[in-house]
């Protein structure tokens, strides 16, 4: 049993199938936090629900992340940043700075299930890394566990060079 109160729920994609449980939290009044390209799908998913769970748009406490955005403090804090990235356009990671960990949503997916695209989803977290110059050890996802970093990273094929 949770003994702290829920204060914010974070919506790291724009897959239906991971907004289902967003209208129960909205109708609470719980701030949900959205990347930007993913507002108004959110917003719409959440205010057409049918007359029994109906949510009126004054009711959606949606708090939108444009970029780097921290929540919280101590062990719990949390790093906002929106991925940006060819196949992460509308998806956003989550950075635990005090834990070294970076949550990646649906870019870090078993490899099976991404198979060509596996590799270009690497390159895009690790573009992210980069960019943010965020120290992570680990990286996991929606369907993965933690996994070493550095392992993961040398997975990426090296970039063609211009000969």
């Amino acid at each position: 049993m949770c003994s702290s109160p829920i204060t914010g729920i974070v919506s790291t994609n724009q897959l239906q199938f991971h907004l289902a449980g967003l209208p129960a939290y909205a109708k609470e009044h719980i701030p949900i936090y959205v990347v930007d390209a993913n507002v108004d799908l959110v917003r719409r998913f959440l205010t057409a629900q049918d007359d029994e769970a109906a949510i009126h748009d004054r009711e959606v406490k949606l708090r939108t992340v444009w970029d780097r955005t921290e929540i919280g403090i101590g062990l719990n804090r949390m790093v906002l940043i929106p991925f940006r990235g060819t196949t992460s356009a509308r998806m956003m990671a989550v950075y635990f700075p005090e834990h070294k960990l970076l949550y990646c949503s649906d870019m870090y997916l078993p490899q099976s299930w991404g198979r060509a695209s596996w590799t270009e989803h690497l390159s895009e977290i690790r573009d992210l890394i980069d960019r943010e110059h965020i120290d992570v050890q680990q990286v996991l996802g929606v369907s993965m566990i933690p996994h070493d970093w550095k392992e993961l990273s040398a997975l990426i094929p090296a970039a063609p060079t211009d000969s």
